[in-house]
């Protein structure tokens, strides 16, 4: 798996349907390229100001985390997927193992 497919908020990309796409699928919002119109212009995460300033890029190390737009994002996808995806405990464990373990 890239690593650039594990969104700055710790959800992974990879799963997304816009990534899953056969014809020009999302790139993820941590690179460069094709991405889904929420991804490009409408998340809050990736404009963030502050998170833009962090080392990593990742969430759990700013000073407001977890903010409302990632308490909110994580009962969103809790209640809206089949899938149990929980950015904040994919954030803690890349925080206490690293991000090449979590791939």
């Amino acid at each position: 798996m890239d690593r650039n497919m594990i969104a700055l908020c710790g959800l992974n990309c990879a799963v997304c349907s816009e990534a899953l796409r056969e014809d020009s699928p999302c790139v993820g919002c941590r690179s460069e390229g094709n991405k889904g119109e929420y991804c490009a212009n409408l998340c809050k995460i990736v404009k963030c100001e502050i998170r833009k300033s962090l080392p990593n890029g990742f969430c759990d190390k700013c000073p407001q985390y977890p903010c409302r737009e990632i308490v909110n994002k994580e009962c969103w996808y809790a209640n809206a997927y089949p899938i149990i995806e929980s950015l904040m405990g994919n954030l803690a464990f890349i925080g206490e193992n690293g991000l090449k373990k979590f791939l």
